[in-house]
């Protein structure tokens, strides 16, 4: 007949007994875990759970740590036990969570009581590609100060005159070119002084790209024109009615098309649309706090609007916003004219020309408007358009 609990913690190679009436240890789990009535019971291992990761930057990863008793039993000590990373500029550790922070591969420890267990990670990092006048430069999205490139498309052979935008499509990067008024095509993984893979001939200069993973969009002054892979365009979007004079920004969502204008808006349309035909809804007015939007992106249910007057902003509306509708939320900071953004998972990066930034910011902290520091700064780079890849 079992006569109250006893408890027991191992710490190096000694067990402790403890009666359920006595004080824990101050490390010890909480008493509403397993504790092993065996008072010579102690820790022989640890399971981590689980015993490997593959991270996506900037997404962690919860971890659990359970102590194998020698009596067979099992106790989550999580929150008591020691987490290390070989390597945080990889990915650090903490209290059940491993966070990436650059990319390559790491090895967490996690000790508890004298014994220790790991788990490998492996994180993943998103190329960031920065066009500009001169070429094409990629870095990993983690990449901040004065960083070197990874790789580079520059040169003569390339044929750039001025990189004016650049998005993604099937393993490819696709580049409207404002100095030659062409769309040139290389894939993701090209570098150096390289030929386009192929070239799309414009009778316009395009001023923005974007892509819905199987069209190409292309903005100009004179509408947004669709095409799918040849010359001759599957749709445009140009005319009176249309109230597109910039096409300053350009961006897919969903089934919609999302045109910011310098003039103080954005217009929104089907992605099917063309012809000489009005939106589906304009956002702009004073409540909006849009000036001069020059870059737009969309993802998790959020349309960012870079806004290029001297204080710069991020204005954040939901998708549905329509008239002079108050942004979700905005923020600023350290911007000075932004005119470019890209999404990837929860980050948020803005390009700022004017300051040779290009500045990442963590969604999730976004809750508030203001002001918020970037988590990253690439500086040294004059972006003309920025993608995530």
């Amino acid at each position: 007949m079992r006569i109250g609990w006893l408890f027991a913690f191992a710490a190096c190679n000694s067990a402790q007994a403890i009666t359920a009436d006595a004080p824990l240890p101050t490390d010890a789990p909480a008493a509403d875990g397993y504790m092993p009535v065996d008072a010579t019971a102690t820790v022989d291992a640890l399971i981590l759970q689980p015993q490997s990761v593959n991270l996506t930057w900037p997404l962690g990863q919860a971890v659990s740590v359970l102590a194998h008793y020698t009596d067979d039993a099992e106790l989550d000590v999580t929150p008591y036990a020691t987490l290390s990373s070989s390597a945080p500029a990889v990915a650090t550790a903490a209290t059940g969570a491993v966070t990436p922070t650059g990319p390559g591969s790491a090895m967490i420890t996690a000790s508890y009581m004298g014994v220790s267990a790991m788990l490998s990670v492996t994180v993943s990092v998103p190329t960031l590609a920065v066009a500009s006048s001169t070429g094409i430069d990629l870095f990993d999205a983690t990449a901040a100060g004065s960083a070197t490139p990874k790789r580079s498309i520059r040169g003569t052979a390339t044929t750039l005159g001025d990189a004016c935008g650049i998005t993604t499509l099937g393993g490819n990067l696709v580049v409207a070119d404002a100095g030659t008024n062409t769309i040139d095509v290389w894939a993701t993984s090209d570098s150096g002084n390289v030929a386009p893979e192929s070239t799309i001939a414009l009778g316009f200069t395009p001023v923005s790209i974007a892509t819905d993973g199987t069209s190409i969009f292309v903005g100009a002054v004179d509408g947004v024109h669709v095409f799918s892979g040849s010359g001759t365009p599957t749709a445009t979007i140009t005319g009176s009615a249309t109230t597109i004079t910039t096409g300053a920004g350009i961006a897919v969502y969903a089934s919609e098309l999302y045109v910011a204008e310098t003039a103080g808006t954005y217009a929104v349309f089907p992605k099917g649309a063309n012809g000489n035909v009005a939106p589906s809804r304009i956002v702009g007015g004073s409540v909006t706090g849009l000036a001069s939007p020059t870059g737009i992106t969309a993802g998790l249910g959020i349309v960012y609007v870079t806004d290029a007057t001297a204080a710069g902003s991020v204005q954040m509306f939901v998708p549905a916003a329509s008239g002079d509708a108050a942004p979700f939320s905005f923020f600023n900071g350290t911007l000075s004219s932004p005119t470019s953004a890209a999404l990837d998972q929860n980050m948020l990066l803005v390009g700022t020309p004017s300051t040779q930034q290009v500045q990442s910011f963590l969604i999730t902290s976004l809750t508030d408007a203001g002001q918020y520091a970037p988590l990253y700064s690439l500086d040294g780079v004059t972006p003309n358009a920025i993608a995530l890849f």
